[in-house]
């Protein structure tokens, strides 16, 4: 199984998946994969989410740049099989829960909510957004159409790529 899949492919299942489920019917959890060795935060994200009914955070060791030890092969999600689940964990630079950004936009244009860098307050931040699932819906919807539909559409990565050459 390729994990990371070509781009056009994952934003084609991804955005049939997402037409068939609405937020309210995702899982309830935050999810998470990914390699402790190349960030010191994640052992804290681990440390923290450990026995958590709201989390599904689990490390992988990868064996190469394309392939995950056997070991961890079960515990493996695609790009679409993270969209089953209501929230998601980017670990890098700054820790929040929806997609990657520096910028955070409070109020009706929030498209994800910051976390400590040590994940002290994950908890509260979940259970506040599970408490207001309008809320939460909400700011998944402002990061639906903030990176998916502008940042991360192929026509923008062509206008990055060449900006760099």
């Amino acid at each position: 199984m390729d994990p990371v899949g070509e781009y056009e492919q994952v934003r084609q299942e991804i955005r049939a998946l997402e037409a068939d489920s609405a937020f309210a019917n995702k899982k309830k959890q935050v999810v998470w994969r990914g390699d402790v060795k190349t960030n010191r935060l994640r052992k804290d994200l681990l440390r923290v989410t450990a026995g958590q009914e709201w989390a599904d955070v689990q490390a992988i060791t990868w064996s190469s740049a394309a392939k995950v030890k056997a070991q961890d092969s079960k515990r493996i999600l695609t790009m679409p099989e993270h969209c089953q689940y209501q929230f998601t964990l980017q670990t890098e630079n700054m820790c929040h829960l929806g997609a990657s950004t520096r910028l955070l936009v409070p109020g009706p244009k929030q498209n994800f909510v910051e976390v400590e860098s040590d994940f002290s307050d994950l908890h509260e931040k979940v259970q506040d957004l599970l408490s207001n699932p309008e809320k939460a819906a909400q700011i998944a919807q402002n990061n639906v159409e903030v990176f998916r539909d502008r940042y991360l559409t192929p026509a923008a990565q062509t206008c990055y790529w060449r900006s760099l050459i």
